[in-house]
């Protein structure tokens, strides 16, 4: 896939190996069209209340492309 991917992207913590249990490890994610908290927490298998408090940033709402942090 090329660079104007539109999908959404979950980056693992670099320490991450492709096995390792997310429910350990935190990483990123970039904010795609169309999505919420609730969405990216069933995502990335996390409560979004858990991604909403570990992102500050994002408190006046979700952007494109916005990198959040998966705690």
């Amino acid at each position: 896939p090329g660079a104007s991917e539109s999908s959404p992207r979950f980056d693992p913590a670099p320490e991450m190996r492709p096995n390792d249990d997310m429910e350990a490890h935190g990483g990123t994610y970039v904010v795609a069209q169309g999505d919420n908290w609730v969405k990216i927490g069933k995502r990335v298998g996390r409560q979004w209340k858990d991604i909403q408090s570990a992102n500050p940033q994002a408190s006046a709402g979700l952007r494109v492309g916005m990198k959040l942090i998966i705690p």
